[in-house]
């Protein structure tokens, strides 16, 4: 199965209207007019200084002259004056193009939003936050990369957003990255959560973190394939797995991978992508009440219309 061709017809099907908000950066322009051209979804462009020419077909938006700005305000005041927002403040920053485009998506007017080329991950989720805010009963917002190379697709989390999470943040981030492959790939997830030990081959108080998780999972969603803690070669490897854990569940055909933190996680989907060749898609925030897709600072305008496609595909 092409996972990535699956996704864009999908997405292709389902017209959602997604918003771009950093114009000033080529490659958004680049993106939204690939996607007019092969009818992935409709984008929506926020107005910025420095932006370059719009392209045929694709909508603009005008944060100071929108008349619907007093009501978006008024949201963005509604959701931040706990915290010590101004109604003038509220309106300043609404005109902000994050925080707009996360006020259109809050309302109901776009579908999805896509950022991240020029602004940081953390910028990102503030602005997130502050707009949609999280989905019912979530605790940890977090985020996964989907990896394809030719007919596999694997999960990697948390790949963005928590540096060093604890034992129930493992399991929150499994669950959340269990219903991304899902939804995203169409199987069923098989979630390993990952360490440099194989069930009690190393004693360390970071083995007793992913330990716990794992026994947390399990009690959480008994009808979930999960297992750990795993070494990488006996999750995904079922020759390893016959030797190193003959009992896991998972047999080494894990498909979710759950890092036992963000440094390990950066590091292992980037090697994957630079030395394997797979496709990398995300970081796909997980968590958040409507999807505000964050994007790596390096995506090219494929990349962009690709996360765009899963935007649309979350939003249904």
């Amino acid at each position: 199965m092409d996972v990535l061709f699956e996704l864009r017809e999908r997405s292709r099907r389902l017209r959602k209207r997604i918003c771009l908000p950093e114009t000033q950066d080529g490659r958004i322009t680049q993106a939204a007019a690939a996607i007019v051209a092969e009818g992935l979804c409709q984008p929506v462009l926020v107005e910025t200084p420095g932006m370059q020419s719009l392209p045929n077909g694709v909508e603009l938006v005008r944060p100071s002259s929108d008349p619907r700005l007093d009501a978006l305000a008024e949201t963005l005041f509604e959701r931040r004056k706990h915290r010590g927002m101004t109604p003038e403040e509220a309106r300043k920053r609404a005109q902000e193009p994050l925080i707009y485009a996360g006020l259109l998506l809050a309302a109901g007017e776009v579908d999805g939003v896509v950022a991240g080329s020029s602004a940081t991950t953390a910028d990102v989720l503030r602005a997130g936050l502050w707009t949609v805010g999280t989905a019912p009963g979530i605790r940890t917002v977090s985020s996964c990369f989907l990896m394809l190379k030719d007919d596999a697709a694997y999960t990697f989390a948390d790949c963005g957003v928590v540096p060093d999470p604890s034992s129930q943040e493992l399991v929150d981030i499994a669950l959340a990255s269990a219903e991304s492959h899902r939804r995203l790939v169409g199987q069923a997830p098989r979630v390993a959560l990952l360490s440099f030990s194989t069930k009690g081959s190393a004693t360390h108080e970071r083995v007793d973190k992913v330990r716990i998780a794992a026994e947390e999972l399990a009690r959480r969603a008994p009808s979930l394939s999960s297992d750990g803690e795993l070494q990488l070669d006996a999750a995904i490897v079922p020759e390893v797995a016959q030797r190193k854990a003959h009992r896991s569940v998972l047999g080494g055909r894990a498909n979710v991978l759950v890092f036992p933190d963000l440094d390990s996680a950066n590091i292992g989907y980037k090697l994957v992508e630079r030395f394997g060749g797979a496709t990398a898609l995300g970081p796909l925030v997980q968590g958040l009440e409507k999807p505000y897709m964050d994007l790596s600072r390096g995506a090219e305008p494929e990349d962009i219309a690709n996360v765009c496609c899963v935007a649309s595909i979350r939003a249904d």
